[in-house]
């Protein structure tokens, strides 16, 4: 039988290999990325990508010179999704504004709990 090889380890699968185990999906199909990029190592950037819309890139690193305040988060909020930036991409401490930085997380540890209870 013939075997595949896994992109992200090299490792080599059987034909009925759907996943790895270092995470590649092989039934997810991947647009063209550097090497050894995976869908699952990208995220939704690369995934289910209408050819006739611009390219979705992940986010810039955030600034590291300052605290966000709260104008720069709306804008990263109304940008990147204000799920992605709660659970994500922004964390607690980056947050100039001290109500606002416990708000995000506690918003953060509802998000884990909801997840935690849909994936039981």
């Amino acid at each position: 039988m013939p075997l595949k090889e896994c992109p992200a380890c090299g490792i080599s699968h059987g034909p009925r290999k759907k996943l790895c185990d270092c995470g590649h999906d092989f039934q997810v199909k991947t647009t063209k990325g550097k090497p050894g990029d995976t869908a699952l190592s990208l995220g939704a950037w690369i995934l289910d990508r209408d050819k006739s819309l611009p390219e979705i890139k992940p986010p810039d690193p955030l600034p590291t010179d300052h605290k966000l305040n709260k104008s720069e988060l709306q804008d990263f909020c109304a940008y990147d999704g204000l799920g992605f930036c709660i659970h994500e991409y922004i964390p607690a401490s980056k947050i100039a504004d001290a109500k606002l930085a416990k708000l995000w997380t506690k918003a953060k540890k509802a998000m884990i709990e909801v997840a935690e209870e849909l994936y039981e």
